[in-house]
């Protein structure tokens, strides 16, 4: 396991985007998607975001 140990300097220079970066958002959404062993957390949203991309456009519903 890879640990990653922040300063209190680090936490300081810490910058957050003025706006989210549709590409990232993307990237992150479909590794999202991807089953991970103990994820409970996104298991509700992976079966609707699943089901909603078999779904055809034109379907409603």
């Amino acid at each position: 396991m890879l640990r990653i140990h922040f300063t209190r300097d680090d936490v300081a220079r810490t910058r957050i985007a003025p706006v989210p970066d549709p590409l990232w958002e993307l990237v992150m959404g479909l590794h999202l998607l991807r089953p991970q062993p103990g994820d409970l957390l996104f298991r509700d949203w992976r079966r609707t975001a699943a089901a909603a991309i078999r779904r055809p456009r034109w379907a409603t519903g």
